[in-house]
């Protein structure tokens, strides 16, 4: 995590130390508990494969409060203090996503099967999905999730570094050569799902990556979350 004045940053996931994210202060949570979703190492990369069953969600959560666990590297994220930017390096290899079948929002590609979920100190954060050819961010103005921003990008071709910035204004995600999206933060608090899947929502200073959606699925290459 970068933040500013001073430059600070904490590597929570590094693939080339060949230890799972459980073992570098990750928490590994599935729904179902016994999923048919594999992750291993392979290249200095970690492999997640959530294709199997798109309906299954499987990811690594900084903080699980109703078990009291937390990533003892992970940061307070006080964004009126400063920016805050996450880096991440991956590449989703292979992605398939259900449309959409809520009358409100009946055939949108609004999921994605790898997910990044970041909330700060005073609730506010952003939730991104990466799909194959497309990023895109999910509204906080509706219960069902809708779609926020979206731009299309090959998050297939090739393992790629990623910056999403956050501060008090707004987010901002890039890669070295572009800004690929930019839009105010969001507050899922006030429409998160009912306990205990509220969690990533109503917790401050909380991060995710993993697949937390039941209409996605894919296989994704991680490198790096810093």
């Amino acid at each position: 995590i970068y933040c500013i004045a001073p430059a600070h940053a904490v590597v929570l996931f590094d693939a080339s130390l060949s230890t799972l994210p459980n073992e570098q202060g990750w928490i590994p949570l599935s729904n179902p508990l016994v999923p048919a979703s594999t992750q291993r190492l392979e290249d200095n990369l970690l492999i997640l494969d959530t294709q199997a069953d798109l309906s299954e969600q499987a990811g690594f959560f900084s903080q699980v409060p109703f078990i009291s666990l937390q990533h003892p590297l992970a940061p307070e994220i006080l964004l009126e203090a400063a920016p805050m930017a996450i880096d991440l390096r991956l590449r989703v290899v292979d992605a398939d996503d259900i449309p959409d079948t809520d009358p409100r929002y009946a055939g949108q590609r609004n999921r994605g099967g790898f997910s990044v979920i970041v909330i700060a100190n005073d609730l506010r954060g952003i939730e991104l999905h990466f799909q194959s050819d497309r990023i895109l961010v999910l509204d906080d103005t509706d219960t069902a999730f809708p779609l926020g921003e979206v731009t299309s990008h090959n998050n297939s071709e090739s393992l790629t570094s990623y910056r999403l910035t956050l501060e008090d204004s707004g987010y901002r995600l890039e890669t070295s050569s572009e800004v690929l999206l930019h839009g105010r933060l969001r507050d899922y608090s006030k429409i998160a799902p009912q306990p205990p899947f509220d969690f990533p929502y109503v917790t401050p200073n909380f991060f995710f990556f993993g697949d937390d959606s039941p209409r996605g699925g894919g296989v994704t290459e991680i490198a790096r979350f810093a």
